[in-house]
């Protein structure tokens, strides 16, 4: 089943980066990601768990329906047009007042986490933070903080790295980003917020450029210095932790495979849960004012459903030696849905929107369509995570860039096919 899992991976990713069509696509993003996770998975490095002929029939079918999904849709209008955006000045300035309110509540945040910080540094915040749930707020500001806060760092960040790479300069959004980043990491301990610089900027680059890597380092090299001074800031504070950087970058990308083994175990005693696990954050939306006028039966059934799925947040054991994050990856949310038929489904669907909004971006560049993209390949590079259409904090970014990114076409990007401009 091992050897399946690994020829699949193979050839759906061999597929997407050989054809011209999904070269430069989020279809490669995916398939080259888990082509390598699987792969380095199959060495066994550190003496990882081995795992059972379901789980890796799982992955298999993930992979290949997403791939499946993905080829299968087809565009429904060749007309490729970007629109002036009339509204563009007030969809900024409400952004940067959102961004105002964020930066309120996290410095609130960061208050209570930086004596924790000092005492016991950020392994010390994060077990505070999810055994001790020691940073929250008022009801008032733990509700800007999760619709609010943690979303727009997310879309402030695709905001200003395309900014950079259209040569924008828009100091006082690069300034409100930096903030939000770095009290972000101060109240969670997390620097994949930080890595989400680099990822958000590469894929802009292997999306929209064709040019030689040494022309896109010479183009953009003001960018190039940042991201390499980021990965030198990350490698010094893995280093003091006192980690092997290799083991640690191991575990992260291939600990969702024995995470998902175990979580198995545990869903296949329970009934379906019909697409309560995977799209809990898009329907907590719409649970909550139902909940404000009367009716909160679904809002008491998602928490059921986010309570039983949060019991897999938890550390355990990949290997007789390694204690890791429980990453049960994406699938295992398919999984929890609807069991292997779950993952063939919600996979399917998942590929389909992927292409449907990757192709609206490449036809029809603006800053919005653009941010969609660079938002869904982030979900793509958390895939080994879990679905974080899960968490509302990772849904909402979809709304704030739909209604508050502006929708004007980007200056300087080369697309495909001939861009026509209308101007209205």
């Amino acid at each position: 089943m091992e050897m399946l899992l690994n020829i699949i991976s193979f050839i759906t990713f061999a597929i997407s980066y050989k054809c011209r069509k999904f070269r430069h696509s989020l279809l490669t993003i995916f398939c080259g990601l888990w082509f390598l996770i699987c792969f380095l998975y199959s060495f066994r490095f550190y003496d990882i768990y081995d795992v059972k002929s379901e789980t890796l029939l799982m992955y298999t079918l993930g992979i290949l329906f997403y791939f499946v999904g993905y080829v299968t849709y087809k565009e429904g209008s060749k007309i490729r047009c970007c629109l002036q955006d009339s509204k563009y000045k007030w969809r900024v300035r409400i952004l940067k007042l959102l961004s105002l309110l964020s930066i309120f509540v996290l410095v609130q945040k960061a208050i209570l986490a930086i004596p924790i910080w000092l005492s016991g540094g950020v392994g010390d915040l994060k077990s505070d933070i999810v055994e001790n749930n020691v940073l929250v707020l008022g009801p008032i500001s733990e509700i800007i903080y999760t619709f609010v806060a943690r979303p727009l760092i997310i879309v402030f960040v695709i905001y200003s790295v395309i900014l950079i790479l259209q040569r924008h300069k828009e100091k006082s959004v690069f300034y409100l980003t930096f903030l939000m980043i770095l009290l972000g990491y101060v109240c969670t301990g997390s620097k994949f917020m930080i890595v989400e610089v680099i990822l958000m900027s590469l894929t802009y680059i292997f999306i929209f450029n064709y040019n030689s890597f040494f022309t896109i380092v010479r183009r953009n090299r003001k960018l190039f210095v940042i991201i390499l001074l980021i990965i030198c800031a990350l490698y010094i504070l893995l280093s003091a932790k006192g980690e092997g950087l290799n083991q640690s970058l191991y575990s992260y990308v291939c600990g969702c495979i024995p995470c998902s083994d175990n979580a198995l175990d545990s869903i296949k005693r329970e009934p379906p849960f019909w697409g309560l696990a995977t799209f809990n954050g898009f329907l907590r939306i719409f649970s909550l004012p139902l909940s404000l006028i009367g009716f909160p039966e679904l809002k008491s059934i998602l928490d059921l459903v986010f309570s039983y799925m949060l019991n897999f947040e938890e550390t355990m054991m990949i290997s007789p030696t390694i204690k890791y994050n429980a990453f049960i990856s994406l699938f295992s949310y398919f999984y929890a849905d609807g069991g292997l038929l779950g993952v063939v489904f919600i996979s399917f669907i998942y590929g389909n929107l992927s292409n449907r909004i990757c192709s609206k971006a490449i036809s029809s560049p603006t800053y919005m369509n653009v941010s969609l993209l660079l938002f869904t390949s982030f979900l793509i590079y958390t895939s080994m995570v879990r679905a974080n259409t899960f968490m509302v904090y990772y849904v909402l970014p979809y709304f704030y860039i739909y209604f508050l990114i502006p929708r004007k076409p980007l200056v300087i990007i080369k697309t495909r096919k001939p861009l026509v401009i209308i101007k209205k």
